[in-house]
């Protein structure tokens, strides 16, 4: 159940009121943290502090008042957006097969876009953003810092992909999902060859990279790609995980809140009782949903980052572990020392300017692009 505070005229209200203190805990801080011995993590700037403190207090208020996403990409919003129609219906199967939830068009964005028409050794990358799996981010903003990294690593076109987000029953699983083979069945559309595709998604993208190989995998409807890149991945979306985060020694040195995690859990999972498809609410999903626990063969080389002050951190590492022991699979993880979640694509608000790039390269050396 949504708290009382999701509900209007409460939630403008303590919107109203959350600014100015949240504005004036801000400020103190920023004085507080000036003593290194002070900050959350005593290898960090005063930059770090204050921007997880920054980013912490944000999600804290997000969360708090259920707010409301808006659709950042739409028709003609941006210069390169552009609208993808969902593909045939044979490469929606398994998992993907619902009763209520169908495939929907996907609005996406060129980061940049490909010169001329798109050819079939065009590099591409395909981003789905994180937000636990309810929030967006202004792709303009909260996608630029991490997506002109990948695209000048990598030498890459990127397609940032806007999947539905799980803001009520029939945007469950598995419509995130379908958008993303939407959004893959797209670039094959347009004669890219698969293995010049890298898949990348941070936190919540991160998993969506993750359910999509295994899909390919378990379907054998869609080709492999190239590559793949998780970045922070949300490996565990279960409430015993989430209330081990209680006590968590991560929890200080971390944006990520417990209630934004556990909201994410309930909106993402399908509701009991839903009408669904092949095993929808059963165990065929769960691998999907929540990877961790579930290793699997995939012929795609998986590149994974996680930094070491991340509440998840452990689920992320034991997740590599898993892959790591199946026969066959190409894994590598990157680990930055002391960086919280997700500086892919948020290491400017975080402080972390050259790490994210060292990672890239990391990952392009281990493609062999």
């Amino acid at each position: 159940m949504a708290p009382f505070l999701s509900y209007q005229p409460f939630k403008s209200l303590f919107a109203l009121l959350a600014l100015p203190v949240t504005t004036a805990y801000l400020a103190f801080l920023g004085i507080y943290y000036i003593p290194k011995s002070l900050r959350p993590h005593p290898e960090w700037s005063w930059h770090t502090a204050m921007g997880t403190s920054l980013l912490k207090s944000l999600y804290k208020l997000a969360t708090t008042i259920r707010m409301k996403p808006r659709l950042y990409v739409t028709p003609g919003s941006f210069k390169n957006s552009l609208t993808i129609d969902p593909g045939p219906a044979s490469i929606y199967t398994g998992v993907l097969g619902h009763e209520t939830i169908k495939p929907a068009p996907v609005l996406s964005i060129w980061f940049p876009k490909p010169q001329g028409s798109i050819s079939k050794d065009q590099k591409v990358i395909l981003q789905f953003q994180g937000g636990g799996f309810v929030i967006y981010a202004d792709p303009r903003s909260g996608c630029r810092f991490g997506t002109s990294i990948l695209s000048k690593e990598m030498d890459a076109a990127i397609l940032y992909a806007q999947y539905r987000l799980s803001r009520s029953e029939d945007t469950s699983f598995p419509a995130a999902l379908q958008d993303c083979v939407t959004s893959y069945n797209y670039l094959l559309n347009q004669g890219v060859d698969p293995k010049n595709i890298i898949f990348s998604g941070d936190s919540a993208g991160g998993n969506l990279v993750i359910a999509l190989l295994r899909y390919i995998e378990d379907t054998k409807a869609l080709p492999p790609p190239g590559g793949a890149l998780a970045w922070s991945p949300w490996v565990e979306l279960t409430q015993r995980a989430v209330d081990n985060y209680s006590y968590s020694r991560r929890r200080t040195t971390d944006f990520l809140n417990i209630g934004l995690l556990r909201w994410g859990i309930d909106a993402y999972r399908p509701a009991k009782g839903m009408p669904s498809g092949d095993g929808i609410n059963g165990a065929a999903a769960e691998p999907y949903i929540s990877p961790s626990n579930h290793p699997f063969v995939t012929r795609t080389p998986l590149f994974i980052h996680s930094g070491t002050a991340e509440l998840i951190h452990d689920e992320i590492k034991g997740f590599v572990e898993e892959m790591e022991g199946v026969e066959g699979n190409r894994i590598k993880y990157w680990e930055t020392p002391n960086a919280p979640h997700d500086i892919m694509f948020i290491g400017n608000i975080l402080g972390f300017w050259e790490e994210p790039a060292k990672a890239v390269r990391g990952a392009r050396a281990f493609f062999g692009f």
